[in-house]
């Protein structure tokens, strides 16, 4: 009899306290999950409005509006940035054309040219080679991207982590799919 009552009163205590207690965690838990859940997607719109660059690339096929993400890649977006106000890129030739890919940013049309300076490696988790993403071109070391950049024209997921992917193309990706080996960029402007 007594084991019987001492087990009652261990239950009675066990639904007094224990059930609130993980009904109250649980509600608690719920809401937590909702404002994380809810929280970052606003902060990420507003990050995309105010971070990215959008750029009109008028060339002998048409033209393309690139987002660049300075956000994610501010180093990278930056020598792009001025290399377009210097009106570098106007001119030259797509000088790679690849059933996987278009190339230009070379002012010798070889593969072989840059600008006057070269810039480090910059990666962001977030930016993957997908396709029509834009990236920069360089040779075996790392920090050795300048000009040149590509455009893809289906997702290389092996060079992810290996080369500064800064955007995507918005509008035209037509373009890029008729772009050939002597076609040019008439003029590159930030819009």
């Amino acid at each position: 009899m007594l084991a019987v009552l001492i087990i009652t009163g261990f239950l009675i205590l066990t639904v007094i306290i224990v059930v609130p207690y993980s009904v109250r965690k649980y509600s608690e838990n719920n809401n937590k999950n909702k404002k994380i859940v809810s929280s970052p997607v606003k902060k990420e719109v507003v990050l995309q409005a105010e971070q990215c660059v959008y750029i009109s690339m008028t060339t002998t096929k048409g033209e393309m509006i690139l987002e660049l993400r300075k956000d994610l890649m501010p180093v990278t977006v930056n020598n792009f940035l001025r290399l377009v106000s210097k009106k570098f890129y106007n001119g030259l030739l797509f000088h790679r054309v690849e059933p996987w890919l278009i190339q230009s940013g070379d002012p010798t049309g070889t593969g072989k040219g840059g600008s006057e300076r070269t810039i480090p490696l910059e990666i962001s988790r977030e930016l993957k080679n997908k396709k029509y993403s834009i990236g920069m071109a360089r040779l075996k070391d790392p920090n050795s991207a300048s000009s040149q950049f590509y455009i893809l024209k289906h997702y290389v997921k092996s060079l992810d982590g290996q080369f500064a992917v800064f955007g995507t193309v918005k509008k035209g990706q037509d373009v890029v799919l008729k772009i050939e080996k002597t076609d040019k960029i008439i003029d590159i402007k930030e819009l």
